[in-house]
């Protein structure tokens, strides 16, 4: 027996095996669907500049596009790039 299974068992199972089954079982359409429903629409947007509004109604559209930083840019450091998959975590956490 390990050092790390003498601390396991130290600590309380709080997972059952029935939970972990539903923790690690792929996301349904509908699941993200109704996740993406159940967030506040007109929240403050977040770093990539969009509301959780603009992902209700584009869930299907992901667009990456670099911004110039500088005038004339010459490289790709020259460009800081835009996305919009940070509302994606929010749908993770609520499904």
């Amino acid at each position: 027996m390990g050092l790390d299974d003498h601390l396991f068992g130290l600590v309380e199972q709080k997972v059952t095996e029935s939970m972990n089954a539903n923790l690690i079982k792929k996301f349904t359409v509908d699941e993200i669907d109704h996740a993406i429903k159940m967030l506040a629409p007109l929240h403050t947007p977040g770093v990539d500049g969009f509301s959780t509004i603009f992902f209700q109604r584009f869930i299907n559209k992901t667009r990456i596009v670099l911004i110039p930083k500088v005038e004339k840019p010459k490289n790709m450091s020259h460009f800081r790039p835009i996305s919009l998959c940070n509302v994606i975590y929010k749908i993770i956490t609520k499904v």
